[in-house]
């Protein structure tokens, strides 16, 4: 299920100390992707997953000094209910959960928030709906399931938020029709360029060290 570890960082769950844990597979296949090798089963293949018991332990031993753990990807909501599990286990541990999403299964959002397994969601807002399919290069989508995410994320009554990256052709004013319809407001993520993005996940991370 868990292809990297940041052991800490500052900025991946606003307001606390968390580590943040990479799954691996994404049903999306956005061009402007920095996480590639989470993304395409060719490149995915050639990882190999963490094991749960030594994220757990990890988790174990820092639960005195970090207040969260933010879950990313890859899309996190793929794992389905391993991943509820696996939340509500942090949660047991006294952490906070944060889970970063592209909006795409909107029922494990809703078995998310019935069993209470998280605090803080983040969805990605690719672009406008009429450019939305070819924004994640996925023909087929179905945007009623992203407006259905959004819808639940935002009566949820928990802390969220709506992020947009900037990737060429993509400013704040062409997003403002979607914002209006939709009654967000919307966190604009600098744009990297994948080719020379350098990856949050390295070997020393994804070792386990302390």
């Amino acid at each position: 299920m868990f292809y990297g570890l940041q052991k800490t960082t500052l900025v991946d769950f606003p307001g606390r100390i968390a580590a943040t844990l990479f799954t691996g597979g994404c049903n999306f296949r956005c061009p402007w992707c920095h996480n590639k090798d989470l993304v395409y089963p060719e490149r995915l293949g050639l990882l190999s997953p963490l094991p749960e018991d030594d994220i757990k332990a990890f988790l174990l031993q820092r639960k005195d000094q970090l207040d969260g753990i933010c879950v990313t990807g890859g899309e996190p909501t793929l794992w389905g209910d391993r991943l509820i599990e696996f939340l509500l286990w942090a949660k047991s541990l006294g952490y906070e959960t944060k889970i970063d999403t592209n909006g795409s299964h909107p029922e494990w959002i809703e078995r998310a928030l019935k069993e209470k397994a998280v605090d803080f969601f983040a969805m990605d807002i690719k672009q406008t709906w009429e450019s939305y399919r070819e924004a994640i290069g996925l023909p087929s989508c179905d945007i009623s399931l992203l407006k259905k995410s959004i819808k639940l994320i935002q009566a949820s009554g928990k802390p969220h938020q709506f992020r947009t990256t900037l990737i060429p052709g993509i400013s704040p004013k062409s997003m403002e029709k979607l914002t209006q319809e939709l009654g967000i407001s919307l966190v604009f993520q600098e744009y990297r360029d994948p080719t020379i993005y350098e990856k949050a996940i390295n070997r020393e991370e994804n070792a386990l060290r302390a």
